[in-house]
């Protein structure tokens, strides 16, 4: 009968155990020595402190001491208290013993040698410990996806309760605007000084050392006002993006369908208040007036995004009377932004930050009192977000469980 592979996990396991047995607690020596052990540092912090607690319980049980924070007496006499930190004591070889436990509120994993007060590390010691550590790391690499997870454990709700999303609005908004207050002004000086450096009216334009640098410089105007642009259209759809998650009606929550990644921009904004709660009433979020203003945003990211030949199709060339005539083909339109990256100015990217601005706040105009009091304290302030998720499914949006079900 051929050998199960669960079977031959068990074995390599069980390997393992005889070597590094778990101390009992006559074993450890009263009142330690500890001594930090630095060995493949780096190695250990690709995993995640929880996969090492996983495997550490999987092969030993419980941990050997657990230290606690927020200590309560209660009337029977027993304490009460929020785990900080977890310990394991193990024996690393003959002589060698060894502390594996937590540090930082269980944000970092450590290793200390254990040795009686009067007595210094040998060499001998010190090489099984790290002996250890390097065996313990194999053991991991081979139960890597097996202990942890958390993709298919948050899809599937094992165990997840709390979960933070990492705020691509206010990262975005912040970037923009540092870009915009602090950079994009002065560099984009310097690199127009550097464009207009040699005079193509002149024999510098002879030089062809001279025409490169100003070709090259001139293909750079405008990245600094272009790249603010990007940051606040980001801003705008990390935001209608967040909204989403927050606020999805509970009914159209399909993960197989996945209503978030099937609709674009525009039709997430037109859409908002039908899809999700929150919303005084169903309606458009944006006023007529700011629906141009949001389309001509949209296709100036997508121009520099997407790189297609019909966006970048900005001047023709027209003959009357055999005259020669390069004409803009969008001058005579009500644009909100310039034809070409190198005609961008401080004010074109205040318009956008201004048309941005708009949405968000016209969205916010719209939600009910105590869905807007969510957005402002955690979407707009908050750099990671805190969500809730219950045992149906469904998504609580801020630190506490009590928060209105959304």
């Amino acid at each position: 009968m051929p050998t199960k592979i669960h079977e031959i996990e068990e074995r390599r396991a069980i390997k393992f155990l005889p070597r590094y047995p778990l101390l009992t607690p006559e074993e450890c020596p009263t009142g330690p020595k500890l001594i930090p052990i630095s060995y493949k540092t780096d190695d250990v912090g690709k995993f995640e402190v929880i996969f090492f607690h996983r495997l550490f319980r999987r092969m030993y049980g419980e941990p050997s001491e657990v230290e606690l924070q927020d200590v309560k007496l209660l009337e029977d006499g027993k304490m009460v208290g929020l785990p900080r930190e977890w310990k394991y004591f193990i024996r690393a070889g003959a002589d060698a013993l060894i502390q594996v436990g937590t540090q930082d509120k269980h944000t970092k994993l450590a290793f200390h040698a254990l040795l009686p007060e009067d007595r210094e590390p040998s060499a001998e010691i010190m090489q099984e410990c790290e002996t250890f550590i390097a065996d313990l790391l194999a053991e991991a690499e081979r139960l890597r996806g097996q202990i942890l997870n958390p993709k298919k454990e948050f899809e599937e709700g094992e165990g997840i309760q709390l979960y933070l999303l990492h705020n691509i609005y206010l990262y975005n908004y912040g970037a923009a605007e540092l870009l915009r207050n602090e950079f994009a002004e002065e560099n984009e000086q310097a690199v127009r000084a550097e464009a207009i450096r040699f005079d193509a009216r002149t024999e510098d334009w002879a030089d062809p050392t001279k025409v490169e640098h100003v070709e090259k410089y001139i293909r750079g105007l405008g990245m600094f006002y272009a790249a603010a642009i990007s940051y606040y259209f980001m801003a705008l759809e990390g935001f209608v993006n967040l909204i989403y998650h927050a606020f999805l009606r509970s009914e159209l929550r399909d993960r197989n369908f996945n209503l978030e990644q099937r609709l674009d921009l525009e039709q997430k904004l037109r859409l908002m208040s039908y899809l999700c709660s929150g919303f005084k009433k169903e309606e458009s979020i944006l006023e007529a007036d700011y629906w141009e203003d949001f389309r001509q945003l949209r296709d100036h990211r997508n121009q520099m995004f997407h790189s297609r030949i019909q966006d970048s199709l900005k001047e023709v060339c027209l003959v009357e009377q055999g005259f020669l005539y390069t004409c803009n083909m969008k001058r005579t339109e009500n644009n909100l932004l310039p034809s070409q990256k190198r005609q961008l100015r401080a004010d074109d990217v205040l318009r956008v930050k201004n048309t941005v601005d708009k949405i968000v706040n016209q969205t916010l105009g719209r939600m009910d009192a105590g869905s807007r009091e969510l957005v402002e304290e955690f979407i707009l302030k908050c750099s990671e977000i805190p969500f809730w998720k219950d045992t149906n499914g469904r998504i609580l949006l801020g630190r506490s469980k009590t928060h209105a079900v959304l």
